[in-house]
């Protein structure tokens, strides 16, 4: 995220690195955060929604129908689809490779990702 950044920009970064050790408190921390993200770019790659390291649609999906139970207060779904969420293990680029190296390593004959 850094790259090639001068010497002083090198040193304002220090500075705040060494800045956000010594807060006194989470308002100075938060505020000395964002300065350090401003600097080093991760302020604008946050706002960018998209990113070829995650499937960013499926992410905005979910997030999109979560926030729209909560808005409802239908909060049975929304605890049932974040239950969904987190024990389904739902990241689209990760578990087929998972399935395929587990049926492999247990060499379980009738697995249907051989």
């Amino acid at each position: 995220m850094i790259g090639s950044i001068s010497l002083v920009k090198k040193r304002r970064l220090n500075s705040l690195q060494q800045e956000i050790l010594r807060s006194p408190d989470f308002g100075t921390w938060q505020r000395l955060a964002q300065q350090h993200d401003d600097l080093i770019g991760a302020t604008r790659w946050r706002r960018q929604e998209e990113n070829s390291l995650y499937d960013h649609a499926e992410i905005r999906a979910r997030h999109d129908r979560l926030a729209r139970l909560l808005a409802d207060r239908n909060y049975q779904d929304l605890l049932f689809a974040l239950n969904e969420d987190l024990h389904g293990n739902k990241d689209v680029r990760g578990p087929q490779h998972l399935a395929q190296a587990r049926c492999h390593q247990q060499r379980y004959q009738g697995c249907s990702h051989n």
